[in-house]
């Protein structure tokens, strides 16, 4: 049996170890506090300067030390109770705690179920988290166990939605570009190069013949001509836009994108200012502000046919069939009436909804567009209209506007420099009130 100095010194050992496990228990929740002060804290707890960092290193120091000593007083312990029950295992079963006892007495055997029952008595006292008990501040933190129950229920009482693993969505190639109107205008007008910034043309201002029959030996009649110069200033069209150098390296094609959209918005402009321009200004002047002719709708406006056509003959008397008109500009609302006009028995004077449309009106080739004002269209010869091109869409780049050099950002530039004239302007006819 062990002595009783024996067994003093077993229990002084045991006390002093549990002692000192106690303590590492308080120690543990020290740092615990200190744990849940650091995540609160957020950001500051990554400064080795802040309290928050030096308290809790300072607890993981001691929790640290004193699981060593833990350690070592356990080794000790299992060490004293091996020579004073030497010879004598009940004895020293008893002599020890009863986990320890347990352990010793199950150890042989590998009594795995004691084993975890230790494990699952251990990780309650955790609160369900492994623990590495050299665990610090900055370390991977502890995992919740996780428990079969657990995932029952949760698969029980929830349904996986796309919220919960959303999928990556699918991004179509290209860009869908915003709605613009077309540049088909400009393919109707005639586009003239011209090597200066003013285009002058000279033009019959007066021409008197007076031929008549007469007597022989007696004066022939004097006719009279005249001339005069007119001109025509070209008007400079820029237009820019800015991009981040960032922006054009991670996208590859967005400067060919910025390119044509700048080279468009120069065309829509110019297109604009060909039909509507005011000529105030730097403003080019567009044909519908020459003295063009312009025929307005009377009683015949509910045969828009005839309309156009009467504008068709102002245009061959007042030139004397110099100029025979081929095109006809117009808005869609007015195509449409064309489109849609009936006879009296409400046959379509076209071939209808079934047919392709009509190509021809009177032999004019009708451009349908916006830029034309509702109820205005133009029936016009081009021969008696020229564009002066003199210099036609260009694009530069630059980093030195302002202060974008410093900043990164890259101006992309389009312009060109252009003008017009209405050569004749009795070849252009403008119907008034087509559509009332």
């Amino acid at each position: 049996m062990l002595k009783s100095k024996d067994k003093e010194r077993l229990a002084d050992a045991s006390a002093a170890l549990e002692a000192k496990r106690q303590e590492a228990k308080v120690a543990w929740a020290d740092m615990q506090t200190y744990q849940k002060a650091a995540i609160d804290a957020g950001a500051a707890a990554l400064d080795p300067e802040s309290e928050v960092f030096k308290n809790l290193d300072k607890a993981g120091e001691v929790y640290d030390g004193l699981c060593d000593e833990v350690t070592k007083m356990e080794a000790s312990f299992a060490r004293l109770a091996e020579l004073v029950t030497e010879g004598e295992p009940q004895m020293a079963a008893e002599a020890l705690s009863p986990q320890q006892a347990k352990h010793e007495e199950a150890a042989p055997l590998l009594d795995v179920n004691g084993f975890m029952e230790q494990f699952k008595s251990w990780a309650a006292s955790t609160g369900g988290r492994l623990v590495n008990p050299k665990y610090k501040f900055g370390s991977s933190p502890g995992f919740k166990l996780i428990d079969k129950n657990d995932v029952a229920a949760t698969l029980r009482n929830a349904t996986m939605v796309t919220t919960d693993f959303p999928a990556v969505p699918t991004r179509r190639p290209g860009i869908v570009p915003i709605v613009t109107p077309t540049v088909g205008l400009l393919d109707v007008i005639p586009m003239v190069p011209v090597t200066t910034d003013t285009v002058e043309y000279v033009y019959e201002k007066t021409y008197t013949h007076a031929p008549v029959e007469t007597a022989e030996g007696s004066a022939a009649a004097e006719g009279a001509l005249a001339y005069d110069v007119a001109s025509v200033a070209c008007h400079w069209i820029p237009f820019t836009l800015p991009a981040t150098r960032q922006m054009l390296a991670d996208e590859g094609r967005m400067q060919s994108f910025i390119q044509q959209r700048l080279a468009l918005g120069i065309r829509l402009r110019l297109q604009h200012e060909l039909i509507n321009g005011n000529g105030t200004g730097q403003n080019i002047k567009g044909i519908v502000n020459w003295e063009i002719l312009t025929h307005t709708s009377g009683s015949d406006y509910n045969m828009p046919f005839d309309v156009l056509h009467k504008a068709i003959t102002a245009i061959r008397v007042a030139t004397f069939g110099m100029y025979e008109p081929s095109f006809v500009l117009m808005n869609p609302y007015d195509a449409e009436r064309v489109v849609l006009a009936k006879d009296a028995n409400d046959v379509y004077y076209y071939s209808g909804p079934a047919g392709d449309g009509a190509p021809t009106i009177w032999g004019l080739r009708p451009v349908v567009h916006s830029e034309i004002t509702e109820g205005s269209p133009i029936v016009f010869d081009p021969t008696a209209t020229e564009c002066y091109v003199r210099e036609d869409v260009s694009l530069s780049v630059t980093d030195s506007n302002a202060d974008h050099f410093v900043k990164g950002i890259v101006d992309f530039m389009a312009s060109g420099r252009w003008g017009f004239a209405v050569l004749e302007a009795k070849a252009v006819c403008q119907v008034v009130h087509f559509n009332s």
